[in-house]
């Protein structure tokens, strides 16, 4: 009854984690087995102190304790926790490079090296590239440069993973939006349509009031939601033209009074669009509207009438005089023509069709004819031809070219014995005029 009779966990096995199972060996030993008795976790306690007793049957009994230490050696049995679920940033789009983000974190219960935690983002995703992660700090940094009209947003999964011999792992979003930038001012594109092939600008001066002449369309590569508040102005036209919004991103260039291309054959116009960011930006496109010529005037001398002297001996081909017309229109519109009118009299003189120089044609007689009058025609070459017309009277100048004729070479006059002296008694005739000849009786 004095051998060992007890042996027990006094202490340290509060939870009872731990049982001893005795067997006899021999008469006198006893071997003792320390079992586990419920499932161990390293993570909750990773250390155990017991005290093992044993104790004889005496009276009071002797005893003897052992100390035993016993240390759990970690299993890598947990994954990594993120803090979060979803981590979320909002960055500027023109954020450089190397600008740190946002930083994740995750912890591992498990011990040593199951416990150390590597970040990586997905690597098959195309848009985890514009991004990079510190695998030990979790800090989340720019890798390639953004732009909020290509990839407005980022979702991208991004990782936690232990360095245990069979590595356990863990996920969470990360979603990074970016924040637009009043970077980049409107786009304005233009179609003419009034135009062959919608390249330039080009109206009849005849058209009426509201003909639409231009379709602008306004686009920002930047948010439209932002920034597209835009304000639209024309420049130029001094009130031919005016700018009429057709929706929010079209407008329309009209005519608000018809052009006279005589006052001014093109305008060169501009439309501004300035954006609502801050501070605004200003896009500009400038063109220019060409005024095509109808025929509305009437060729215009630059005398009504014109004088011109010549002595009635000139040869044909003599310069007499030169008029000239000119006509505001435009091509063959203001090409102009001369012409002698088929009511003039005389077929004496002729004029130059192109430069309208007047020269004589034939022999001038001022007997028959001493100041001739021509009606001098200009014409322009439009399909449907304007005319004016000037007067030139031209003077011929006599020259002693003809000798003293006799109507007649004879005259006979018979008279009477008892007339007076200075009776007339016989009148002729030289060319043209008239002579009274008296002849005087002598006696």
């Amino acid at each position: 009854m004095y051998g060992i009779q007890d042996c027990r966990i006094v202490s340290g096995n509060d939870e009872q984690n731990f049982r001893l199972e005795t067997r006899r060996s021999g008469s006198f030993d006893w071997l003792l087995d320390l079992l586990i008795n419920k499932e161990l976790d390293y993570e909750t306690q990773s250390r155990y102190d017991l005290v093992i007793r044993a104790s004889d049957g005496g009276n009071p009994p002797n005893t003897a304790e052992l100390n035993l230490e016993i240390l759990l050696i970690d299993q890598n049995d947990n994954q990594p926790r993120f803090t979060l679920s979803r981590y979320h940033a909002l960055i500027p789009e023109n954020t450089t490079i190397g600008t740190s983000v946002l930083q994740v974190a995750a912890t591992d219960d498990d011990d040593g090296e199951n416990g150390k935690v590597t970040y990586y983002l997905d690597p098959q995703s195309e848009r985890a590239k514009y991004f990079r992660v510190d695998p030990v700090t979790g800090v989340v940094r720019v890798n390639k440069p953004l732009d909020y009209e290509t990839i407005p947003n980022f979702r991208v999964a991004i990782f936690a993973k232990d360095n245990g011999s069979s590595p356990q792992s863990a996920s969470a979003a990360l979603e990074i939006d970016l924040k637009n930038i009043n970077e980049l001012p409107a786009n304005i594109s233009l179609t003419f349509l009034q135009s062959d092939g919608n390249k330039t600008g080009k109206i009849s001066e005849n058209v009426r009031k509201g003909t639409l002449v231009a379709r602008i369309s306004i686009t920002d590569p930047d948010s439209p939601k932002e920034y597209f508040d835009a304000n639209i102005t024309l420049l130029g036209g001094d009130g031919v033209f005016d700018l009429h919004e057709s929706s929010g991103v079209v407008y329309l260039i009209v005519v608000s009074k018809p052009p006279d291309r005589e006052v001014k054959p093109f305008y060169n116009l501009t439309v501004i669009a300035t954006d609502a960011g801050e501070p605004p930006l200003h896009a500009s496109y400038s063109f220019t509207i060409w005024i095509e010529d109808i025929n509305d005037n009437d060729p215009v001398f630059t005398q009504q009438t014109y004088t011109a002297e010549i002595h009635e001996v000139a040869e044909p081909g003599t310069y007499v005089v030169k008029v000239s017309a000119t006509d505001p229109d435009d091509g063959d519109n203001a090409r102009i023509r001369y012409s002698i009118s088929d009511r003039t009299p005389t077929s004496w003189f002729q004029i130059d069709s192109n430069t309208g120089l007047i020269t004589t044609k034939s022999a001038i007689d001022c007997e028959i004819e001493a100041q001739p009058r021509l009606s001098v025609i200009a014409s322009d070459g439009g399909e449907t031809p304007r005319i004016s017309s000037a007067t030139v009277i031209i003077t011929v100048r006599d020259v002693n070219d003809k000798q003293p004729e006799f109507d007649q070479s004879f005259y006979s006059a018979s008279v009477p014995e008892d007339k007076a002296v200075g009776h007339c008694i016989l009148q002729v005739k030289i060319l043209f005029i008239v002579l009274r000849c008296t002849v005087w009786l002598l006696m």
